[in-house]
């Protein structure tokens, strides 16, 4: 495992354009959301929820986390978020909310939830050119992905609410970030189990037909 995680490591510039880690930026990004973090970096953050019909992930949200350059969205992370199903009861307006184009992880906090992440995988993946288009990154064809269940809690009881795949522009969070950010997580699920290469999969084929922007 070790060894696996060095490799990804070693690869780490070549599959980034991102700002050079600094331990002092890390500890003040670690406790924040992704959409935080990429206000942080580019100055501003929007979502918008994508209608892309896919036969790899019918009943999933999938999103383009982005901010402004020259007044343009540019794609920051292609967020696919599979919901359980069905959605617990306590979550009904919140998932509303969510589902019309919201971000997560702002809806949930501006209701009062608390979001505990699960790490499920850390990695990277080959992006396509459509992909590759929306993030304005005209040289670097991987990028890093962060898989993730989202508990979310009031009081003391976990409500599990769905699984959260993150690929990255490589403008945005290197292979190197997500280990700085996630120092323990990172070194015990960067190893691809059976589920997740099913996962990486669909998600190929899921960016293989992706619509230009």
């Amino acid at each position: 495992m070790k060894k696996a995680v060095l490799i990804l490591l070693m690869l780490a510039a070549s599959l980034s354009s991102a700002q050079p880690v600094q331990e002092d930026v890390v500890q003040e990004l670690k406790p924040r959301l992704n959409s935080d973090r990429i206000t942080y970096f580019f100055g501003s953050y929007g979502v918008e929820a994508l209608d892309i019909e896919t036969s790899t992930f019918p009943k999933s949200r999938i999103a383009n986390l982005f901010s402004l350059r020259d007044g343009q969205r540019v794609m920051r992370t292609l967020a696919v978020v599979d919901f359980k199903d069905p959605v617990h009861s306590e979550l009904a307006n919140v998932h509303e909310t969510i589902v019309a184009g919201k971000s997560i992880g702002i809806a949930l906090r501006d209701e009062g939830w608390t979001i505990q992440k699960v790490p499920v995988y850390f990695g990277v993946i080959e992006l396509s050119q459509s992909v590759m288009q929306w993030m304005e990154e005209a040289t670097v064809g991987m990028g890093a992905i962060h898989i993730y269940r989202l508990d979310v809690t009031k009081g003391e009881r976990a409500i599990p609410y769905c699984t959260i795949v993150e690929i990255h522009s490589p403008e945005y969070l290197s292979p190197e970030w997500l280990q700085a950010l996630y120092p323990e997580q990172y070194d015990n699920f960067s190893v691809c189990t059976l589920e997740t290469s099913s996962l990486l999969f669909r998600l190929s084929k899921l960016m293989a037909k992706f619509p230009a922007p």
